[in-house]
C-alpha cells in the first residue's frame, strides 16, 4: 500500500485496539449468549457463550425440522440466564425461536437480531414473516442488517420499527487462512451460488478470451454454467473448499461478482470483501452490497444490471491496466476493507450495540468512525 495508507490503516487499528481494551473491561459484567458462529475472533469467544446450529447442509428436510427444534429447545432452556440474545438473521430456526419466545411471558431477556439479510418476499412467504417479527416484537430490540439501505426496506417491507434498526456492515472473514497474494496474474474469478447472474457474465465473456476460473458447489450446474464451461479458456470447478478458492482469490487479478437486478438484501459481502482484503480489484453488479464497499472508479468497478457491454469493456480495460493504475486501485481496495470492514470492527460494533441496550442511562463507548475517500497524492 502507499505509505500514507499504511500510517493511517496503522492508526485506525491502534484505535480499534483501544476499543477492545475497553470492551474487555465492560463485557465481563454480563452475560451475552449468541447462536453467531464468531468464535474465531478472541474478544467474542472469551465474552460470549454459544449455542450453534449443527445440521450439515444437504440433509433431509426432516432432518432439519428436528434439528431446528432441538436447536429452538437449548435456546428456550437457557435464554433467561443471560441478559442478552444476538440471533443470526440468516438463520430460520432463530427467527421462528425468537417468535415463539416473544409468545411466553415468562421470558423477558432482550433480543437483538445481527447480519440481518432477507430478500423481499410476496405472498404467504411474506405473511409469515411479518407474523414472526410481530410475535417476535416484544423481545426484539435490534436488527442489524448490513447497510441503512436494506434498513428502510426491511422496516416497510417486515413492519419492524424503524427506530430498532441499526446498519452494521459485514467484514472481512480470512481469520485462520495463510493467504499469498500474487500481483502479475491475468487470470478472472468468479463464484458463488446465490443471488449470481451467470447469463449476463456469459454474455461479457463468451467473445473475451481472458482465462476465467469459476468456483461453485458441486450441487450447482445450470444452463449458464454448462454454457461457460464449454468455452475453451473458462474452467469451472465443483470440487474447491473454503481454502481452495480463497487461494484462487489470492491468485487473481480480478474478482466479478455479477448479481440480478432487484435484491432487497446485501449479497456477495464476503466474497467481495475478502478479494478486496488481498488487494485485487473487484468489479460487480451495481447492487445493495457493492455500492456499500465499492467507490466506482476508486477501489473497484460497478456495472449496472443487465449491462453486458459495460462488463466487457471494464474487464478488458483492467486486464489491459498499467500495473501503476491496477496498483493504486487495489491498493485502496486493500486499504477500505482492512481499516473499515475488519472482522474485529464488526464484532466491536455488535458488541457495543449489546452494551448500549443493557446500559441505557449509562454513558457508553461509541463506534469508532473512520474517514472515507482519502485523497492521495502519488
Amino acid at each position: 500500500m502507499h505509505p500514507k495508507q499504511q500510517q493511517q490503516l496503522f492508526q485506525a487499528l491502534a484505535a480499534q485496539n483501544e476499543q477492545t481494551k475497553k470492551l474487555k473491561q465492560q463485557l465481563p459484567r454480563y452475560k451475552i449468549l449468541s447462536t453467531l458462529p464468531y468464535q474465531k475472533v478472541p474478544l467474542w469467544w472469551q465474552n460470549v457463550d454459544s449455542i450453534l446450529p449443527k445440521t450439515p447442509r444437504g440433509v433431509s428436510s426432516i432432518r432439519y425440522f428436528f434439528s431446528a427444534c432441538w436447536h429452538i429447545l437449548r435456546l428456550l432452556t437457557v435464554v433467561n440466564r443471560y441478559d442478552v440474545v444476538l440471533l443470526s438473521g440468516g438463520e430460520r430456526r432463530d427467527l421462528f425461536y425468537i417468535a415463539l419466545a416473544g409468545c411466553l411471558p415468562w421470558i423477558k431477556t432482550p433480543h437483538i437480531i445481527t447480519d440481518a439479510h432477507w430478500q423481499a418476499k410476496t405472498g404467504l412467504k411474506l405473511w409469515i414473516q411479518r407474523k414472526l417479527f410481530q410475535f417476535a416484537n416484544r423481545l426484539l430490540v435490534e436488527v442489524q442488517p448490513h447497510s441503512v439501505e436494506e434498513c428502510y426496506i426491511y422496516s416497510q417491507q417486515f413492519n419492524i420499527p424503524f427506530d430498532k434498526m441499526n446498519a452494521i456492515a459485514w467484514s472481512v472473514s480470512l481469520i485462520g487462512y495463510e493467504l499469498h497474494p500474487t500481483r502479475n496474474s491475468t487470470m478472472i474469478l468468479t463464484g458463488g451460488a446465490s443471488f449470481r447472474d451467470y447469463d449476463v457474465f456469459y454474455h461479457a465473456v463468451k467473445n473475451l478470451p481472458l482465462p476465467i476460473e469459476v468456483g461453485l458447489p458441486a450441487w450447482f450446474n445450470n444452463r449458464e454454467i454448462k454454457k461457460l464451461a464449454a468455452l475453451s479458456y473458462v474452467t469451472v470447478h465443483h470440487d474447491l473448499n473454503q481454502q481452495q478458492y480463497y487461494e484462487k482469490m489470492a491468485q487473481c487479478r480480478i474478482l466479478a461478482i455479477p448479481m440480478p437486478a432487484g435484491l432487497t438484501r446485501c449479497a456477495g459481502d464476503q466474497t467481495l470483501l475478502n478479494a478486496m482484503s488481498l488487494g485485487k480489484i473487484v468489479v460487480a453488479t451495481d447492487s445493495i452490497a457493492s455500492r456499500l464497499y465499492i467507490r466506482h472508479g476508486e477501489n473497484g468497478f460497478l456495472i449496472p444490471p443487465y449491462d453486458v457491454k459495460k462488463w466487457q469493456t471494464t474487464l478488458s480495460m483492467i486486464a489491459k491496466m498499467k500495473p501503476s493504475a491496477y496498483q493504486k486501485i487495489a491498493d485502496c481496495a486493500e486499504f477500505d476493507a482492512k481499516c473499515y470492514f475488519n472482522e474485529n470492527k464488526r464484532i466491536q460494533d455488535t458488541l457495543l450495540s449489546a452494551l448500549a441496550i443493557l446500559q441505557p442511562n449509562q454513558q457508553n463507548l461509541s463506534r469508532i468512525t473512520v474517514q472515507t475517500n482519502v485523497s492521495l497524492h502519488w
